[in-house]
């Protein structure tokens, strides 16, 4: 019995949706009939906005299909109904990186964050890239984590109580960079003498350390550190 082959596995699929978005930016660029019929049938969102105010220039049929009963109001409204749906401290820090990301000068560079809409009673994360189209338009891809199998729910499951509870992922910029050391080697299962021994330094060095994270953080645990260090790599 012949079996097909899964060529690409769900975590694969998370690491390649970056380079995915420079070979539709091409295609969009170079054959524009080509491109709209392929995004037409495609399972992720595509859209293309304007750089300075993000509306939209267009999209694919798959945003509306997400998006369920608010597809008319995406049509009046466009880019403005999702920010009616976006969990609104989510946005504001998409919103932030998004303005850092016009101020490079790297236009072949892609900014990846998460995006969170509610949709009725439902929720959905969407892991996104953006790239520079041309000098006046952005194009993007968004997936939802949902369709991403195992992976994906793992993946919510971290997201959820970091992002929605306090939003503690935010407070990672107030750590120093020993601080962020300390906690990249604590959350690969290293223990306090460890990470002391990795870095240089005394276990009572370390330990000061640890308690002055978990203060900033505003957590307890080394399984809410370990959360919130996965969903802030995430983010």
């Amino acid at each position: 019995m012949m079996h097909c082959k899964k060529y690409l596995t769900d975590k694969e699929l998370l690491l390649n949706n970056r380079h995915q978005i420079h070979r539709f930016s091409k295609l969009a660029l170079d054959n524009r009939p080509l491109f709209k019929e392929i995004t037409e049938y495609l399972p992720f969102i595509v859209t293309e906005a304007r750089i300075g105010n993000l509306d939209y220039i267009s999209y694919n049929p798959y945003l509306e299909l997400l998006v369920k009963d608010g597809g008319e109001q995406l049509q009046q409204k466009g880019h403005s109904y999702i920010l009616e749906i976006a969990d609104l401290k989510v946005h504001r820090e998409v919103l932030r990186r998004i303005q850092l990301f016009k101020q490079q000068d790297d236009r072949d560079s892609v900014l990846t964050y998460l995006q969170l809409l509610y949709v009725g009673d439902q929720k959905h994360w969407l892991l996104t890239n953006k790239a520079f189209l041309d000098d006046q338009n952005f194009i993007t891809l968004g997936h939802d984590l949902s369709n991403f199998g195992l992976i994906g729910r793992t993946i919510e499951n971290i997201l959820e109580e970091p992002f929605l509870k306090n939003y503690e992922w935010a407070l990672f910029e107030s750590l120093t960079k020993t601080e962020r050391q300390i906690i990249k080697l604590l959350a690969e299962g290293n223990c306090n003498k460890q990470v002391a021994d990795l870095i240089n330094t005394s276990f009572h060095t370390v330990n000061t350390h640890k308690k002055n994270i978990y203060k900033k953080l505003q957590i307890n645990s080394i399984s809410e550190l370990v959360k919130l260090y996965m969903a802030a790599q995430l983010f």
